[in-house]
């Protein structure tokens, strides 16, 4: 039987025909008596004592029911025609990555730092056996999933860059730990053979003899990857210095050399030292792993795909679907028409006609805009950095604010922001009559902002940053009037503007203020960790000149209907300069756009919710290196 010959796979079903054709006998019979009087009148007579509606009665309903047995019975046989291929059988073999992410990892005795080494060995391994199902777990004082077990490496290769001993909610290294999270992971996963490989730089003594129990217990074998020399180095932690003791003693995080020789005598583990030059990735996995079908040509006679017929009877279940809504209603033949026209409006409907008059607002007509609602729609012409057309969309008066604020009109953009008293159209309200040079406006709005969300940085900075530049006003004022030096010397200062004596240069104008303002804040202003994307923002967008301001400026809210707004300048560089050129891709970006790119982040904010979920007093170490 070739592949081109049709058959059925459940020809069992097509016995059911028998008892459906005498069934159709039998009402088609029925059909054509048409009542009592077909039987009791002469031929001849009926045209004369019969009227013409009970002499011809419509067979199509008949036929239709017939039609949607038939259907149906060939479409539970099974047709089909065409082979597919299948494996011949699943790879039940995984491996699981555990890696050490605790403060020691720092340590630079490795150039350019442990870490850096672990991750360059990891990427390599990754990429050169990418046939092969890995997941990942991290470990600190917790230990925590970073990927399942699964057959796509790339997700790991990605997220690598990201991991870091800063991202762990616990310090320490608690081996252990992770060593039963990953164990959990081949579990749920119903693998067969399970191997890990454990990248780290300590290890205690007391878990030597843990570590080896658990391998027998679970039937695993493992790969030790140690980064790190029996000399140590200093552990540098970033914005904090070299870790030190108690006492003020500096921390060496030194190798253990004598407790991973201890581990390297169970004949499931294997050790193997990383220094400046990479390990074979091949030595990292068991032979078993290296012969199966998708990585080694041994075995090449074996088969290592099964073909299977592919079962096309759910196809027909299209042709049914129609068939059976019709028959549900009275003059289903005149219907049939309309039902078969639904699905393409519906289609159509979804192709969104494009009005060229205008390329920069490019209108367009969809049924996906009338889903959208105006600050949906709005919102996608702030992508487009069409903010007049925005304006125009915009129900939120805090979005309006930020459609004014992006175009400049810094009073239009205030009067929209007073219409709201949350902490977002405060803060952005202090921002806008900053630009305005209304600094003791300003400095009520971001006390407003702070009495809504006390621990604000972002708004302490700019309420500093006003109160700084109010008394350096004050100062200026009484020192105009004090004497006639300080004017001689304020006149000075006007003729020569590119004085650098930083007391001269401070000036009355409002203006002048505002830019003092600008000046101050990209010498301190640090990142908000505590607000919310958007709203760092804005507090960035304060620390630059009035023009990034005017592109960079954010409402700092987030809409009922869900959408935020996003203010990273890279973010939308890249969608101007490669702007799609549909409008399906275009929305597609656009919400794409909103996403950050800080998977570090993402990370931390998931081990955190972890960590306080499932806490453990009893599993807190005092070593937190």
């Amino acid at each position: 039987m070739t592949e081109e010959t049709l058959h059925f796979l459940r020809p069992l079903w097509l016995w059911t025909l028998i008892p459906i054709a005498l069934i159709g006998w039998l009402l088609w019979r029925q059909h054509q008596q048409q009542g009592g009087w077909q039987r009791l009148i002469a031929e001849p007579f009926k045209p004369v004592l019969l009227s013409k509606q009970s002499q011809q009665k419509n067979a199509l309903p008949l036929i239709g029911l017939l039609l949607i047995w038939l259907i149906t019975v060939i479409a539970l046989s099974g047709p089909t025609w065409q082979k597919v291929e299948v494996p011949a059988e699943k790879n039940r073999q995984a491996c699981v990555i555990l890696l050490d992410l605790s403060l020691s990892m720092l340590s630079d005795d490795l150039k350019p730092n442990r870490l850096n080494r672990a991750r360059f060995q990891l990427m390599d391994l990754l990429k050169s056996h990418p046939e092969q199902q890995f997941g990942m777990v991290v470990y600190a004082g917790s230990a925590h999933t970073i990927t399942p077990i699964s057959e796509d490496p790339q997700t790991l290769i990605n997220l690598t860059p990201s991991l870091s001993p800063l991202i762990m909610p616990s310090m320490g290294a608690n081996a252990i730990t992770g060593l039963q999270q990953a164990q959990q992971l081949l579990k749920g996963s119903h693998i067969n053979q399970g191997h890990l490989i454990w990248i780290t730089d300590s290890v205690e003594a007391d878990e030597v003899n843990s570590i080896k129990t658990f391998l027998d217990t679970h039937n695993l074998t493992l790969s030790i990857i140690t980064v790190g020399t029996e000399a140590g180095a200093p552990i540098p932690v970033p914005n904090f210095g070299l870790l030190k003791q108690d006492n003020g003693q500096l921390i060496l995080a030194k190798l253990p050399v004598t407790q991973f020789q201890r581990l390297a005598e169970h004949p499931s583990v294997e050790w193997h030292p990383l220094t400046q030059q990479p390990i074979d990735t091949d030595r990292l996995l068991p032979a078993p792993f290296l012969q199966n079908p998708a990585s080694a040509n041994k075995n090449a006679d074996e088969p290592k795909t099964l073909t299977s017929w592919l079962d096309q009877g759910i196809y027909l279940l299209w042709i049914l679907i129609p068939m059976i809504a019709l028959s549900f209603r009275r003059g289903w033949i005149f219907s049939q028409i309309g039902v078969s026209l639904i699905p393409l409006c519906l289609l159509a409907s979804f192709y969104p006609v494009n009005s060229y008059s205008n390329d920069k607002t490019t209108n367009s007509v969809s049924l996906l805009d009338v889903l959208k609602s105006n600050d949906q729609q709005g919102y996608e012409n702030w992508q487009r950095q069409n903010y007049e057309a925005a304006l125009n969309q915009f129900e939120s008066p805090l979005w309006k604010g930020a459609s004014y604020y992006r175009m400049q009109q810094y009073a239009e953009a205030a009067e929209q922001f007073k219409r709201s008293e949350s902490a977002e159209s405060q803060y952005s309200l202090g921002n806008a009559l900053a630009q305005l040079g209304q600094l003791q406006p300003a400095k009520e709005a971001y006390q407003k902002a702070l009495e809504a969300r006390p621990n604000w940085q972002a708004a302490k900075q700019n309420l500093q940053l006003i109160e700084k530049l109010l008394q350096q006003q004050d100062k200026q004022a009484s020192n105009s009037n004090s004497n006639n030096t300080r004017d001689a010397q304020s006149n000075q200062t006007q003729n020569h503007p590119n004085e650098k004596n930083e007391q001269s240069n401070q000036s009355s104008d409002p203006q002048d203020s505002n830019n003092q303002d600008q000046k101050s804040g990209q010498e301190s202003q640090p990142a908000d960790k505590e607000g919310q994307p958007q709203a760092e923002g804005e507090s960035q967008a304060d620390s630059k000149t009035d023009q990034q301001k005017a592109t960079e400026m954010d409402s700092s809210t987030e809409e009922k209907n869900g959408t935020k707004a996003v203010t990273s300048e890279p973010l939308e560089k890249d969608s101007s300069q490669s702007e799609p050129q549909t409008e399906a891709e275009r929305a597609q970006q656009n919400w794409l756009n909103q996403i950050p790119h800080e998977p570090g982040l993402f990370l931390k904010r998931k081990f955190e919710y972890q960590f306080q979920q499932k806490r453990d007093p009893s599993t807190d170490n005092t070593k937190i290196w």
